[in-house]
Order: structure tokens, then C-alpha cells, then sequence
């Protein structure tokens, strides 16, 4: 009897450990080696991620190339084909490449620059940030779609790191998941793929030819908020009849908050301690390659011209500048574009004000690479 329970027994464990070996050996061969993630949905929020960073590849062959990175501000914001022009008609042959992706923070940009990097060297990498001060409102720290947007990208190496990064405990094992159990996150676009595999390859397909360009050639919003005013001792704001609809809720908020706060929010140790890590980390990376790092403040809204401007530098990035470790852009450099006309809502440049934009930080970066004219 007890014979036969020890055989039944052991005859379990290695059904279970065949069967955890095959997983992994799956899971390694089809979802951890990137075979899949060339197949994802392009019009997901990791297939974004997928599509740029493959344009980035694409472009980044050598090292006369500047790549800019930020979430949907660098995105709506920033024409590559418009800096790279500016850089053409200044005689230098810099061309500049967007590595935004809607949505994504600095711990986001630290694996997509990290796994980048094994693609190209460029001549500088440009990252954005809405303050120089420690002072984000939001935990950064605590956004779990990070784990979506970069679960294809990490490694068995980061299992102590990434997971660590979040403050609660749930996060922690669904970032510990995405790195063991890689394919649990493609779970959702797998079924997709499923329910119509010939849409996804001609989708995909679709993407790999013509992506790179459709990309390049995204024009931005032609719709603005000029004519928009803000009543900064009551908060009202007003609109005018041509302007955007759907708009007045969200510029009322970010109103509010820049009539709280005077523009400037309270530092905070949630704040400084996310943006020594990340920043840093990002900097460490470049540091290796050999790669200088800059950061610059983005043009924060359509009303900040109105407020006293603050542009002294402290806390975290202040650190790492006087360390040598990154190079920050004067603040007050697109202070001019914090106006409606450059605007479409509370947070994106529209088209004209992504043609300015884009102009100005090639001439900032040309000066800095290339030295005055």
C-alpha cells in the first residue's frame, strides 16, 4: 500500500515538474525569445511601444541620430521629419528620431532605452519631464501599466529590481509574473490574434512596411484652443465657438490645479525618490554607452505664460546635473509655446505648435552637439 502511494506519488511530482518544464521551455521559445512580440497588435498600448521602438531601430543605425523620448506630449508634440529638416538646413546631417510612446514614464523609458541600445548608438538621447522640481502630483511609482507596456522587455535579471520598484504588495507579484510567466500578459492579444489571425498578419504586415513612415509623416492636431482665456482669481474659463468640443471639463481641472498650486506644486519624497532611481538608471545606461543624456522641461499648457515662472532646478535632477550625469536644457527654453494657439487641449501641442517645438529642440541639441555656428 504504501509502496504503491510512494510510486503514485512520485509519479506526480514528475508529471508536475514535465509539465512545468514544457511550460517553460514554451513560454521561453515563443514569448520570452520576442518571437511573439513581433506579432502583437500594433493598435494596442504595447503594440505602440513595439511599433516605436522598432522605428527607432530602424533609424538609429548610427551615431549622427538624436532620440527623444516622453509619453503622448513627446508624441502629439515632437516631428522628427520637422527637427531633423531644421538640423538639413543648418548643414548638419543629425537626423532626430521620436521614441515616444502615449501613456509610458521614466521607468517605461529605462527598458526601452535599455533594449534600444542594442540596436544603435546615437549621438545624444533627449528625455522629457514636466518639472525641475520633485514635485509630480501623481506616485509614479505605483502605476501598475507599466508592468503591460514593458512585460516584453524585461528579463530573468530583473526580477529583484522591477518588482521592488512598486510600493504594494499586488504589484510586486504581477511584476514578478510578467518576468516569470511572460505569456500570461500577452494572454488578451493572443485571443485577438486568435479570433482573426489573416486581420492581424495583414495589420502587422501593414505596420512593417509602412509604419516607419507613417510615423515620420504624423502631421499632429490642427485643432487649437486660441481664443481660450483663463480668469485666474476665479478659475473660469472660456472657450471659443470654433474651439474643440469636449475640452471645457478637463481645462476647468488643469485650471484648478494651476490656480492651486501657482504653478508649482509642493515637493514631495514620493516624488524625488522615483525620479533619483529612474533618472539615474537612465543616466547609468548612457554613461556605459558612452552616450550624453539631456533633459528638458515640455511645454506644460496653454495658460502656464500667466503664472510666475519658476525656473530654478532642485532636488533630483539637480543632483544627477551637478554630478555630471545628464544635461539640462535651460527651463524657460519653450516657455514661449505655453500659450492656447499651440495647444489642442490641457495637455498636447497641436500641429503648429509641434512644428515650433520641434524646430526649437533642434536647435538646441545642434548647439550642443555641434557647437556655435
Amino acid at each position: 500500500m504504501r509502496n504503491e502511494l510512494r510510486r503514485r506519488c512520485t509519479g506526480f511530482v514528475g508529471r508536475l515538474l514535465l509539465g512545468v518544464l514544457l511550460f517553460t521551455l514554451f513560454d521561453s521559445a515563443i514569448f520570452r525569445s520576442g518571437a511573439y512580440f513581433s506579432l502583437i497588435d500594433p493598435n494596442s498600448s504595447t503594440g505602440t511601444l513595439a511599433q516605436v521602438m522598432a522605428n527607432a531601430g530602424h533609424a538609429n543605425r548610427t551615431a549622427s541620430t538624436v532620440l527623444v523620448m516622453g509619453d503622448s506630449r513627446i508624441a502629439e508634440g515632437f516631428s522628427a521629419k520637422a527637427a531633423s529638416a531644421e538640423a538639413l538646413a543648418a548643414g548638419h546631417a543629425i537626423g532626430f528620431i521620436n521614441g515616444a510612446v502615449p501613456g509610458t514614464t521614466p521607468r517605461v523609458w529605462y527598458y526601452m532605452l535599455r533594449r534600444m541600445l542594442h540596436t544603435g548608438k546615437p549621438a545624444a538621447v533627449v528625455m522629457m519631464t514636466t518639472t525641475y522640481h520633485d514635485n509630480e502630483t501623481e506616485t509614479l511609482s505605483a502605476r501598475a501599466t507599466d508592468i503591460v507596456f514593458v512585460h516584453p522587455l524585461l528579463q530573468f535579471s530583473d526580477l529583484v529590481a522591477f518588482p521592488s520598484s512598486f510600493p504594494s504588495a499586488a504589484d510586486k507579484v504581477s511584476a514578478a509574473e510578467a518576468i516569470l510567466l511572460s505569456g500570461y500578459y500577452y494572454k488578451n492579444d493572443v485571443s485577438r490574434l486568435i479570433e482573426n489571425p489573416a486581420l492581424r498578419v495583414e495589420t502587422v504586415t501593414a505596420w512593417n512596411e509602412h509604419g516607419s513612415m507613417w510615423l515620420d509623416d504624423y502631421p499632429g492636431h490642427i485643432e487649437s484652443l486660441k481664443g481660450a482665456t483663463l480668469d485666474l482669481s476665479s478659475g473660469a474659463v472660456s472657450l471659443p465657438p470654433d474651439a474643440p468640443s469636449g475640452k471645457t471639463a478637463r481645462l476647468a481641472s488643469y485650471a484648478a490645479e494651476l490656480r492651486a498650486a501657482a504653478g508649482r506644486p509642493p515637493e514631495n519624497q514620493s516624488s524625488r525618490d522615483y525620479r533619483s532611481l529612474w533618472f539615474g538608471r537612465i543616466a547609468t545606461l548612457c554613461e556605459a554607452a558612452g552616450i550624453p543624456l539631456y533633459v528638458l522641461r515640455i511645454p506644460r499648457g496653454p495658460f502656464h505664460f500667466m503664472i510666475t515662472q519658476d525656473d530654478a532646478t532642485t532636488g533630483s535632477l539637480a543632483v544627477l546635473q551637478r554630478a555630471g550625469r545628464l544635461n539640462l536644457l535651460p527651463a524657460p527654453l519653450f516657455d514661449n509655446l505655453e500659450r492656447p494657439e499651440y495647444f489642442f487641449d490641457e495637455l498636447h501641442l497641436n500641429a503648429t505648435g509641434r512644428v515650433l517645438f520641434s524646430r526649437s529642440l533642434a536647435s538646441a541639441m545642434l548647439q550642443r552637439l555641434t557647437g556655435p555656428e
